[in-house]
């Protein structure tokens, strides 16, 4: 719906008369979150391309012409690292993207960096982790259990887990989400390096220290009801070490602190 400080232009992002209805004469910032990940940019490749590759590029030659200067952040993706993820992940691992989902990302963080050198936009990528909680039974994202997991543990339902206990992989709650992408809209050009594109710092989640933590808050049935069905192919995408995101945290970006506070941020955002 649209309010006093809000307008709302629906269409896609690579239809420029679109762009021309949203941008206007001038904007300041613009935060671009729009994309068909992972499962779906696999299964219809056209339709991925057209959301996470063709609208960049519509994005950016609109905001060189209407809005020269202006920020642009970019949600980029820590999928763009490739499967399996390699045992030690920094500033400095090179990319190696495993599905056409991540090379777009990695192409749009390619653009952003060179539409910033010529100053026709001032733009950061953040490669993102696991956001949670989105809303249950997303089909587009093969992480979807992720999400599903933290629903089934508040409602007290029954569900499979295709990971085993010990597997450890990147989250960052979508409260500390928001906090991270509106400082990335605030950040002094004069503090931001050439470099554009960074992991943002998230939190290592053990399966089953999770699991142990929603079963406190809503009780042990928890522990039975979340069952555990280790599948080899989706642990050896799923699985991950340590995230060093060395250039972001000297920026003030900031992951969950704990998994508790992952939690607790979670659910304050859906109850609010």
């Amino acid at each position: 719906h649209e309010t006093a400080r809000t307008r709302n232009v629906q269409g896609s992002l690579a239809d420029r008369d679109v762009l021309a209805q949203a941008i206007g004469d001038r904007v300041d910032c613009v935060y671009h979150l729009a994309t068909l990940p992972g499962r779906g940019a696999e299964l219809d490749y056209e339709a991925g391309r057209s959301a996470n590759l063709d609208g960049m590029i519509t994005l950016l030659e609109e905001l060189r012409q209407r809005s020269p200067g202006c920020r642009i952040v970019h949600a980029s993706s820590v999928s763009v690292y490739g499967t399996p993820v390699p045992d030690h992940v920094d500033d400095e691992t090179l990319p190696l993207p495993a599905m056409s989902y991540a090379a777009h990302k990695l192409v749009g963080e390619i653009l952003i960096n060179d539409y910033t050198r010529r100053n026709f936009v001032d733009g950061l990528s953040l490669r993102l982790s696991g956001i949670v909680a989105r809303p249950p039974g997303s089909a587009v994202h093969a992480s979807a259990f992720f999400n599903d997991v933290f629903h089934a543990a508040r409602e007290h339902r029954d569900m499979v887990m295709p990971l085993g206990a010990d597997i450890t992989t990147w989250m960052m709650s979508r409260r500390r989400c928001i906090e991270n992408l509106w400082h990335a809209g605030t950040i002094e050009p004069d503090r931001l390096p050439r470099r554009r594109n960074w992991a943002l710092p998230a939190l290592l989640v053990r399966v089953g220290g999770l699991i142990d933590v929603l079963a406190q808050r809503f009780g042990p049935d928890v522990r039975d009801r979340i069952r555990l069905r280790p599948d080899p192919q989706l642990e050896a995408i799923f699985h991950q070490p340590r995230l060093h995101a060395d250039m972001a945290e000297a920026l003030g970006f900031k992951a969950d602190s704990s998994l508790a506070e992952l939690v607790d941020n979670v659910f304050s955002t859906d109850e609010s």
